[in-house]
């Protein structure tokens, strides 16, 4: 009888290790998606235009509001008081100086920010490595296993198969009794005596 039971057990393995094996790339592909994202928010977050940030455009728009206001008033005072026009010009300068400290500030947050993304990128490749490298160790013993099952399976459906084979025919007990028997022994001497006889019947009655 054909093995079966070994057949079915290896197409089984075979069948198994590939639904694994699609369950296990589906998962792969939709992690280096999820690494691939962060990365790229993070990248984005490094280069981004400082000047683009709502709360840099909204501070240097407040400051550019309360300098203005600064610039007029120093107006109407030198108007009213006479000043000399230095001090309006010391006034300017002022202004400017205050808004190069606020963009250094701004740019100080955005170096910091960048040193963070940056970082978060480095800790996210290191993570998305060690995972690849289990990942891989992980297949590598999915496919040692298999083989070895495979071979097991294997070895018993080939031994179930030589266990069924057709014993070989009785052999013929009459003509195995003809090929062993011994032919009679012939004596020498008493057939050299018969000759001898025959010839001295032939030499009396000649």
């Amino acid at each position: 009888m054909f093995p079966w039971a070994s057949l079915i057990s290896l197409a089984g393995q075979g069948i198994g290790y590939l639904f694994s094996a699609s369950n296990a790339r589906k998962q792969e592909q939709a992690e280096q998606a999820e690494y691939a994202r962060q990365i790229a928010a993070e990248e984005a977050k490094a280069n981004e235009d400082i000047l683009s940030r709502s709360e840099n455009k909204q501070l240097l728009a407040e400051y550019d509001r309360k300098a203005k206001d600064q610039v007029e008033t120093a107006r109407n005072i030198a108007a009213i008081t006479g000043a000399t026009p230095e001090y309006g010009l010391a006034v300017q300068e002022a202004v400017a100086e205050g808004r190069a400290d606020l963009m250094g500030n701004i740019a100080a947050g955005a170096s910091e920010r960048k040193d963070k993304s940056d970082a978060a990128v480095e800790k996210i490749r290191q993570n998305k490595a060690a995972s690849d490298l289990a990942r891989m160790e992980a297949k590598n013993q999915s496919y040692a296993n298999l083989i070895a099952n495979s071979a097991s399976a294997f070895g018993s459906l080939v031994g179930g198969y030589k266990g069924k084979q057709p014993a070989a025919p009785a052999e013929d007990s009459n003509k195995t009794k003809q090929q062993t028997t011994i032919p009679p022994v012939v004596d020498k001497d008493l057939i050299e005596g018969q000759d001898d006889s025959l010839e001295e019947f032939m030499r009396t009655h000649g």
